[in-house]
């Protein structure tokens, strides 16, 4: 534990069946003497005094799932006593509640903490049964979307299958798919399962909940835990989630777009036995485009060999020795292609791999990823971006989804065109509504832009987190961050 500590900012403990079965007298939570004979303020106190945050549990219904009292009718009252302990994460189940009112449920807790006026993170937990990931950007920080996990293999892989897959263009700063906590450092899983189930939470923004005894882990679990160009993925402030690109049979690529034109890439291999596969990621999967010139060829016999036009096209690759066709509907002109260079950069060894034209392929291990940093080589992408590098509408599908349908449904999108320096289509409704300096976004109707489920009371709470995207480093959940 002093060794994480050591290498890590920020760590969030939260405890369950922390309190007594019923309340007392007037009404209140009563944490168990027994457990907390200091009391929970002197837990809190101890707690931050480490470094790390202070988490909660509690229920929606009227009951947690071990029996104890839950929150529902008392959202008010256990709100202001979490946060009287200095507690900064409240995980909220829902057991024992009627699953009709569950937005009514989460959003009567969300006015709760808000109205104590302390930042306390938001971890919903209806286990994606209402498909939350449509709604709860509205409610809470986060949102389970699927069963609990459990320190089997199989169990990680329905949690990504179903809690993180197609789902990256609904998450956003301030609201993230959860697929549930990390396992690493649990009994039954393979160093190679440990490293696939940590990148891959990286690469989709989960929140990265570390579920085992810190007391107990081994040198290459605390090894994964604190990777720290893995964890920058996670942490990385162009704020989108990433996803799954291309999948054959066991073989998978994930992707997501990072800060300065670069992407993050996982290489994936799930299958259970055999050999070694070579999987493969195109650098126009991550959108990337080569250079051409279009060349006239009609004075080819003489001395000139006619002028050449830059421009830019997709092309197809026919290789990764990197012979580009293009096509031209004159037949005197031809297209001559550059392919792309990126630099490839191992982000769990921490070492640059190499220059590499049109792709990267990687011989990958069962259960084990290549989780790399692809970076342009020498020049920006020619994805249809300005002068200035900023980000446009070249990505992949998701991405455009996730910053422009996505960020238009929660209110967000104006101010994350505005700051990221973002243009295209998806942005131009923007120019109407956000012109200069504005402190917040509020349109009329709407809730604050960066914390939507604060009302316009909770100024400062609201500016708090607006600080941190202010300072192109918009607020993430991950919890195991080393500082970088």
């Amino acid at each position: 534990m002093e060794q994480a500590c050591c290498n890590c900012s920020a760590l969030t403990v939260h405890t369950d069946c922390w309190h007594m079965r019923s309340r007392s007298a007037d009404g209140q939570l009563q944490a168990d003497p027994y457990k907390f004979p200091s009391g929970m303020v002197a837990l809190g106190e101890e707690i931050h005094a480490r470094g790390l945050k202070f988490g909660i549990y509690s229920d929606a219904g009227l009951f947690t799932c071990q029996g104890y009292p839950g929150s529902r009718f008392h959202e008010e009252d256990d709100a202001a006593l979490f946060a009287s302990w200095g507690v900064d994460y409240l995980k909220y189940d829902n057991c024992f509640a009627a699953s009709l009112d569950v937005k009514q449920r989460y959003l009567a807790m969300r006015d709760a903490l808000n109205k104590t006026g302390r930042p306390i993170y938001f971890s919903m937990c209806e286990w994606g049964v209402n498909e939350p990931w449509t709604w709860a950007s509205t409610s809470g920080n986060s949102w389970r979307t699927d069963a609990d996990i459990a320190a089997n293999w199989d169990s990680i892989l329905r949690s990504l299958d179903n809690g993180a897959a197609g789902l990256a263009k609904y998450a956003g700063p301030g609201g993230w798919n959860d697929p549930d906590m990390l396992e690493v450092g649990n009994a039954l899983l393979t160093r190679a399962q440990q490293r696939s189930h940590f990148a891959l939470w990286a690469l989709v923004k989960a929140p990265m909940l570390i579920g085992a005894n810190l007391d107990r882990l081994d040198n290459i679990s605390l090894s994964i835990l604190l990777a720290k160009e893995v964890i920058a993925i996670n942490q990385d402030g162009l704020g989108v989630a990433g996803d799954i690109i291309w999948k054959e049979g066991p073989a998978e690529v994930w992707a997501a777009p990072l800060e300065r034109d670069t992407r993050a890439v996982i290489l994936f291999n799930r299958h259970h036995a055999g050999n070694p596969v070579d999987i493969s990621v195109t650098w126009e999967q991550l959108g990337y485009k080569p250079t051409c010139e279009t060349v006239d060829d009609s004075n080819i016999e003489g001395s000139n060999s006619g002028a050449a036009t830059s421009v830019s096209t997709g092309g197809l690759i026919r290789s990764f020795k990197h012979e580009w066709l293009g096509a031209s509907p004159n037949p005197k002109h031809r297209s001559q292609c550059k392919p792309f260079k990126a630099l490839v950069r191992d982000l769990y060894a921490e070492e640059n791999l190499g220059v590499f034209e049109g792709g990267y392929t990687a011989s990958i291990q069962n259960y084990d990823v290549a989780v790399l940093k692809v970076s342009p080589a020498i020049e920006p992408s020619t994805h249809g971006c300005n002068a200035a590098g900023n980000r446009c509408g070249g990505f992949r599908q998701w991405y455009r989804n996730s910053h422009c349908l996505a960020l238009a449904a929660k209110g967000l999108q104006c101010r994350i065109c505005h700051l990221l320096g973002i243009s295209g289509s998806c942005c131009e409704p923007c120019a109407a509504v956000y012109a200069g300096n504005q402190a917040s976004v509020v349109q009329p109707g709407a809730e604050t832009t960066w914390r939507p489920w604060h009302d316009s009371s909770s100024a400062a709470l609201q500016e708090s987190l607006r600080s941190h995207v202010n300072n192109n480093n918009p607020y993430h959940t991950a919890i195991a961050i080393p500082a970088i």
